[in-house]
């Protein structure tokens, strides 16, 4: 049996699967949101009229429509006929965030994809086993470590000023558009690379380098922007256990998942090689002080069941490098 004729069976079986869940789930149809236009797609995520309204404009923008339209709890309807709420109440959300967090499981196609670029990090796992990896991570985040990376968060700043000091200087004109985004993106990996791993990635001057290209614009290239194709590939999987999920994104031919298949595969090449140096760096009694240094040390003296596997050991580098640069670039350009 051919490679696609395989892939074709296990898609028929997931879309059985998927009518068979939509019709057997509890119904939310009676939460007010936007009609459907379409079984197939569902208006809220693809249709006709609104596909760009939704995938393509402004962060929030229909969010914040829909709300003001429907309250702070939303039904709107994926592509399958499927239903999703969109929840913006501030008692439901701490209820789901601190009260009932592992009642409230993440989808799985979305963990799966996630798990496929970081690995089995903090933020792809649930209950005990995220439980475990927290206790051993918590000492490379303290008060005194904080401390420690704030000169060289504010080496990194300074040197994002002279670079947009040297534009503002080399233009002719009076006014200059400045990519923040983009900017700030790179600054910030920066800073995670050295203060996370002792490592120099030389975003901010265009060095080439392999965990560069793989984690700038990575979120937004695997999660945004979403073509009609990618909307009802990931829906459709999200209906599936995650370990077949997971398999299917392994194998399914799609740019999106090999940006997300290459990038998994460099960092996690270089993260083997910085582990290396960092318990050869403790052996040594020459330990460095960055997160990756104290983690690594934390981890040798945990016993082995409490313990990070060598697997989540350097799936928590990558965890680290998009969690930091990716929420900090963007908190920032929403400031500024």
């Amino acid at each position: 049996m051919s490679s696609t004729t395989l892939l074709l069976a296990f898609a028929s079986a997931a879309a059985l699967y998927a009518l068979y869940k939509r019709y057997t789930r509890f119904s939310l149809s009676k939460i007010p949101g936007p009609k459907s236009d379409s079984f197939l797609f569902g208006k809220s995520l693809l249709s006709s009229c609104n596909f760009k309204e939704y995938a393509r404009s402004e962060a929030g923008e229909a969010d914040f429509k829909w709300q003001s339209m429907y309250g702070d709890v939303v039904r709107i309807n994926s592509p399958f006929g499927g239903e999703r709420l969109l929840v913006s109440d501030p008692k439901a959300l701490h209820y789901a965030w601190q009260q009932a967090g592992s009642s409230f499981d993440k989808p799985p196609a979305r963990v799966a994809l996630s798990e496929m670029a970081l690995g089995p990090g903090l933020i792809n796992v649930v209950g005990n086993i995220h439980k475990r990896q927290r206790k051993v991570m918590m000492p490379g985040f303290g008060s005194t470590e904080a401390k420690a990376a704030f000169p060289i968060f504010s080496k990194h700043a300074a040197k994002l000023m002279a670079k947009w000091g040297d534009m503002f200087s080399n233009e002719a004109s009076e006014t200059i558009a400045v990519d923040i985004p983009y900017w700030l993106s790179r600054a910030t990996l920066d800073a995670i690379g050295e203060v996370a791993f002792d490592y120099q990635l030389g975003a901010l001057d265009h060095k080439d380098n392999e965990l560069t290209k793989g984690y700038f614009s990575l979120v937004f290239d695997l999660f945004n922007a979403q073509t009609p194709k990618d909307v009802l590939l990931i829906n459709l999987l999200d209906t599936l256990p995650r370990s077949i999920a997971r398999f299917l994104l392994a194998q399914l031919p799609n740019s999106r998942l090999q940006r997300g298949r290459d990038t998994g595969t460099a960092s996690t090449n270089i993260a083997r090689q910085l582990v290396a140096e960092k318990y050869a760096a403790l052996l040594d009694g020459k330990p460095s002080k960055d997160i990756m240094s104290i983690l690594v040390k934390a981890n040798a003296n945990a016993d082995k069941s409490t313990g990070l596997t060598d697997v989540e050991l350097l799936a928590q580098m990558n965890t680290i490098l998009v969690a930091g640069h990716e929420t900090t670039s963007n908190t920032l350009t929403f400031t500024l």
